[in-house]
């Protein structure tokens, strides 16, 4: 049973010559009972995709879910938003 799940995360930060893609369609799942570790160069988004995963940034565009339940979509995530996904209690999911 997949716990975690993401699909096409897409992370830009900036606007026309100055933008960069920190992610560019990622997706992973990650089934019960795995270990995960996230490695790369320096700049290669390790960072990003975690604060994406715990819900502390807001995605360009894609959808994560943890235990099947939508945890966030792209279009969901408002500023006002963003606080309440911190706290929130995993143990329910």
């Amino acid at each position: 049973m997949s716990i975690l799940k993401a699909e096409n995360l897409v992370k830009i930060y900036g606007q026309g010559e100055n933008e960069v893609k920190a992610l560019n369609n990622v997706s992973l799942e990650i089934e019960e009972g795995e270990f995960v570790s996230i490695v790369g160069s320096s700049g290669s988004g390790k960072s990003t995709l975690l604060n994406m995963l715990g819900g502390l940034d807001r995605l360009t565009s894609g959808d994560i879910y943890i235990n099947n339940k939508i945890f966030c979509q792209f279009y969901l995530i408002f500023p006002r938003y963003i606080l309440p996904f911190r706290l929130l209690n995993f143990q329910e999911f």
